[in-house]
């Protein structure tokens, strides 16, 4: 009776063995799969701040405005606009950058850097 408690012991213990060995590789791969979804969306942050901020609110309209500029067909309203969006573009960039990083974070954990 005592054998078959121990070999029951001893089964037991090594099915727990097994299933943390198990969890632990389930967790490490969480924790991978959690930090590629952090860096995509670090990463589509990044690229949509250069995209939004660079070109369309500040080299599009400059581009813009020196063509009208070269055709003479510039307008006050044309500069004071496209003065606007280059003064507003740098704050845009670091906005959307921002809200990439902070998705990044949420995923990804605090403490897991």
């Amino acid at each position: 009776m005592q054998e078959v408690q121990s070999k029951l012991k001893e089964n037991i213990q090594e099915n727990l063995k097994e299933n943390i060995n198990e969890l632990k590789e389930k967790r490490n791969y969480m924790r991978y799969a959690r930090r590629m979804a952090g860096g995509m969306c670090s990463l589509i942050g990044t690229l949509l701040a250069i995209y939004v901020g660079g070109w369309l609110m500040l080299l599009s309209p400059l581009k813009e405005t020196v063509f009208a500029f070269f055709l003479g067909t510039v307008t006050k309203k044309m500069v004071i606009v496209t003065t606007i969006k280059c003064a507003l573009s740098l704050t845009t960039v670091g906005a959307i950058w921002c809200g990439g990083y902070i998705l990044n974070r949420k995923i990804v954990g605090y403490e897991e850097c």
